[in-house]
């Protein structure tokens, strides 16, 4: 990772005035670099590199046996592959070079090579399975199975089961946060949604929310989580930190797959017995309009740029696509019999080109005792969701971490008096970001005295930068050696 500090480490010895004209351009970065044009040219220029290709929808066709393959680009079936009995849920690995499909008949899980479109391997799991969900890494594939009541583990790069987890009692759906942390696996007949931690696989809460859940997705920050009771009408919205079900929305008769798009915003919900999407507004948690689609809408997906929507329409034996932004069926294509699709059903190997995030951005520092509290701005995940942050204090090198969806933590072991500026690394299953741009310069102070009044903490982060500023301005009055 490009640091100052190493940048300098490397430099040989300097005269003394090149010294001091180094620690003014110290200052400067200390006080100036974190500027918005700065940031602004990073971000624009790891936009720029995401690809625009379109990604391939995977469609399990429950009563063909087999998973139509659609280039979403020209909205036409490209392959079918056949796989096991009663295709249920499928779920496209991050890097978009794996399909993994539920075989609900056959009790297994058919694994899709996307660049050939084959069955590359074939793994047991428990009675029924229906939903499928990958990590966030592509390193675990997680499958509710209905009819044994448990969460099967796979291991991504072997293809062989880990474990199984119980969970309640007929489980549907199955989701994952983007930290890899948390699994959500709903359950119908016990009107409840699991909670398993992925660290052992162990059940660390239960929720109750509607009558009959089914569909489950995630907010791509982590905190929100979405599920279709398909028994009362309604979309249950559960706080993860909490556990609470803070909203309930009604929807449409018979909801059955939801998905989330890619900015959060809006929800989409697939109502099994009214053939309409409702679109609900993640910020007032109202259904803003209901989309005519198909016969028997069942799955739902949205494509990795959130401009498309993807309608599995069990009884008409097609697909509707729909434009996002319009809120409007733009095409609907034929596949087999019965599609389902209950997952992440798109992605590709010509899909959204998945790179290292961005850099985050509006980087600040509050200094503490022998320590600091860095906050950051995530950037763009390059098409894969984030899953760490690295913050780096310069000079010396001290770092802390933190797991999405936090966006700040505090750097310990720093020397009192001394002026640091931070700088972040986000990193995401494709790589690292470049470093973000400086923070202000913080200078660490002992606890102040208990005889003088506590200061609150945007009076420290004033004092702090007051002193780093007059720092830069001795250096300046400085009289020059004339040698």
């Amino acid at each position: 990772m490009f640091t100052l500090g190493r940048l300098w480490a490397n430099v040989p010895p300097r005269p003394a005035a090149l010294r001091v004209n180094l620690r003014r351009l110290s200052c400067f970065f200390g006080l100036v670099v974190r500027g918005k044009a700065l940031a602004a040219a990073v971000a624009v220029v790891a936009f720029s590199t995401v690809g625009s290709a379109a990604p391939f929808a995977y469609v399990p066709n429950s009563n063909s046996a087999n998973v139509s393959v659609i280039n979403t680009a020209t909205n036409t079936v490209v392959a079918t592959v056949s796989v096991g009995a009663g295709p249920f849920g499928v779920a496209v690995n991050p890097g978009g070079t794996r399909s993994y499909v539920a075989n609900t008949g056959s009790n297994n899980v058919s694994v899709i090579d996307t660049s050939s479109n084959v069955v590359v391997a074939t793994v047991g799991v428990g009675l029924a399975p229906i939903g499928v969900a990958v990590s966030a890494d592509g390193t675990r594939i997680y499958v509710v199975n209905a009819n044994s009541s448990s969460l099967s583990v796979i291991n991504a790069s072997t293809n062989t089961l880990l474990t199984n987890v119980l969970v309640g009692s007929n489980p549907y759906g199955v989701a994952v946060n983007a930290s890899g942390t948390q699994v959500y696996a709903t359950n119908r007949n016990s009107g409840t949604v699991t909670v398993i931690r992925t660290s052992d696989n162990t059940v660390v809460g239960t929720v109750v929310v509607g009558a009959g859940p089914r569909g489950v997705a995630i907010h791509p920050d982590g905190t929100l989580l979405f599920v279709a009771n398909r028994d009362s009408n309604t979309v249950s919205v559960i706080n993860t930190a909490t556990r609470v079900v803070e909203s309930t929305v009604m929807v449409g008769s018979r909801p059955t797959g939801v998905a989330v798009g890619s900015t959060g915003t809006r929800v989409y919900v697939a109502n099994s017995n009214s053939n309409t999407v409702s679109v609900i507004d993640t910020s007032t948690r109202a259904v803003i309009t209901a989309l005519p689609v198909g016969t028997g809408p069942n799955g739902i997906a949205v494509n990795p740029s959130g401009t498309r929507a993807y309608v599995s329409n069990f009884s008409s034996n097609n697909v509707s696509v729909i434009d996002t932004t319009t809120n409007t069926v733009v095409a609907v294509v034929d596949v087999g019999s019965g599609p389902l699709s209950i997952g992440q059903s798109v992605g590709g190997p010509t899909g959204l080109i998945v790179l290292p995030p961005s850099a985050p951005t509006t980087v600040t520092a509050l200094a503490g005792n022998g320590q600091a509290t860095v906050g950051f701005v995530p950037g763009n995940n390059g098409g894969s969701a984030v899953i760490l942050y690295t913050v780096t204090a310069v000079p010396g090198g001290a770092t802390c971490t933190a797991t999405p969806p936090a966006t700040s933590c505090t750097v310990n072991g720093l020397n009192n008096g001394t002026s640091y500026a931070f700088s972040v690394v986000a990193t995401n299953a494709q790589g690292s970001s470049p470093a973000s741009g400086f923070s202000l310069a913080v200078i660490p102070l002992a606890s102040v005295p208990a005889s003088i009044p506590a200061l609150s903490a945007w009076a420290l982060s004033l004092v702090s930068g007051l002193l780093t500023l007059l720092g830069c301005v001795a250096l300046r009055s400085k009289p020059r050696n004339p040698g």
